[in-house]
């Protein structure tokens, strides 16, 4: 799945470039390798990527992961040897990257930007020289008619930015080729049929004890509520968790509440309930979804200083009060008032 990149001068002491002109990104080579278990499917995306110029470059790139993706890890080729990389804070983050690039070593930062879609940048791409990326995530199959498929889609982003060109893509699913192709300049959809043997219940024990999940498809039509094919308007209720253990991961709760009410449909309405050991509405009543209304909320919110203890149960019940069509919650999800007996 791949995106727009460019390849730009590095600011500072590298010199921002001509105008801080950016030039084609090359990506010689996509190879996407999967493994299946169960109905979930590993997959690593291998990417080699080239500076055409004569000068050290930094790269940057878009691209999306499938819905319900877990990333679970990075590296990046530093001397001949692949270099896994970490999951911190964004802000530090930068700020690492930064110091690095700064010090002449070989950085990678990868980002979530909103949706399904993240941004990666590498440092330096040396001229005339290739730079290899490894990414890997876990996203569950795709449920058919007749079995299961893993499904991987080429994307190209809609802003505008120049499409990059991937030389030569390759996509390997549980060792059997699924899919070569050349000179990718446009969007490709892939789905491979794969042979699931999933069980209803797994069981693992351990030392510490013992560890059972259950799978468990219920018939939507027997609740009386919409099915999945359903798709008109939505009533959202968002809970988002304005105790004092949410302090330290609010920047990141913020974000997240802004790209999900960024989601909505135009005929989508939402709430937002700031919840601690009371349960307060961002208004009166849903409203309508859109940048104004998002603003809005995100707003209320900010207006909260985060304080007391978490009433979680108290929040679920107000929320389903409204009759909502989905609930959101964002926060760490430990109740510390009231109700605090697991589910």
């Amino acid at each position: 799945h791949h995106a727009a990149g460019d390849l730009h001068r590095h600011a500072g002491e590298h010199g921002a470039g001509a105008g801080g002109r950016e030039e084609p990104l090359a990506l010689r080579k996509l190879d996407v390798r999967v493994t299946t278990a169960g109905d979930q499917a590993m997959t690593e995306v291998e990417h080699v990527f080239y500076n055409p110029t004569a000068e050290m470059r930094e790269g940057t790139f878009r691209f999306p992961v499938p819905d319900g993706a877990v990333l679970t890890g990075m590296a990046m080729e530093i001397s001949g040897r692949m270099m896994e990389g970490e999951i911190v804070e964004r802000e530090k983050a930068r700020a690492v990257y930064e110091k690095i690039v700064d010090e002449m070593q070989d950085p990678a930062l990868l980002e979530w930007e909103q949706g399904n879609w993240f941004k990666l940048r590498v440092f330096p791409i040396e001229a005339t020289a290739e730079k290899r990326v490894v990414i890997r995530y876990t996203t569950p199959l795709a449920r058919a008619a007749d079995g299961w498929t893993y499904d991987y889609t080429v994307g190209f982003p809609e802003d505008g930015a120049a499409a990059t060109t991937i030389g030569a893509l390759t996509v390997t699913v549980d060792g059997k080729v699924a899919a070569t192709e050349t000179d990718v300049t446009s969007g490709l959809d892939l789905s491979v049929p794969v042979t699931a043997t999933i069980a209803p219940v797994m069981r693992e024990v351990k030392a510490d004890g013992t560890y059972t999940a259950v799978r468990v498809a219920p018939d939507p039509s027997r609740f009386g509520g919409r099915t999945a094919l359903a798709r008109g308007p939505r009533r959202i209720a968002v809970v988002f968790d304005t105790s004092r253990s949410s302090l330290e991961g609010r920047p990141l709760q913020l974000e997240l509440l802004q790209a999900t009410l960024g989601e909505l449909r135009p005929d989508d309405r939402f709430v937002v309930l700031a919840s601690d050991v009371t349960v307060t509405p961002h208004a009166t009543e849903m409203v309508a979804a859109s940048a104004a209304a998002a603003t809005d909320a995100v707003a209320f919110l900010e207006g909260i200083e985060p304080d007391g203890a978490s009433d979680l149960a108290a929040a679920l019940t107000a929320a389903a009060a409204l009759r909502p069509t989905d609930v959101i919650y964002i926060g760490d999800g430990v109740p510390t008032w009231g109700e605090l007996g697991k589910a």
